[in-house]
């Protein structure tokens, strides 16, 4: 994941819109992860934090490349920022 709003108020539609045509398909909104559909947007006088999914990746020998490509991806479009989670079921 990279960070796209760090605790800011507004409804976002556009940034998703962005994303979902440049082929990404979920998003983190204030911890949750959520689905980027069209016309999604959020309650704009609220305080959000956004962070896109890049991949979802079951990090084992077989998936080294991808694992490479993701963060490569994640550092580029968080401008030198990532967060990698782990799944709660997973811990």
């Amino acid at each position: 994941m990279h960070p796209l709003v760090k605790s800011r108020k507004g409804h976002y539609r556009e940034l998703f819109d962005k994303f979902h045509k440049q082929g990404f398909l979920k998003v983190r909104i204030d911890g949750e992860i959520t689905e980027i559909t069209p016309g999604l947007k959020l309650d704009r006088y609220k305080t959000h934090t956004i962070e896109i999914v890049i991949d979802r990746i079951k990090v084992d020998e077989k998936s080294k490349q991808r694992l490479a490509k993701g963060i490569q991806l994640a550092l580029k479009k968080g401008k030198g920022e990532l967060l990698i989670i782990q799944p709660k079921k997973m811990r």
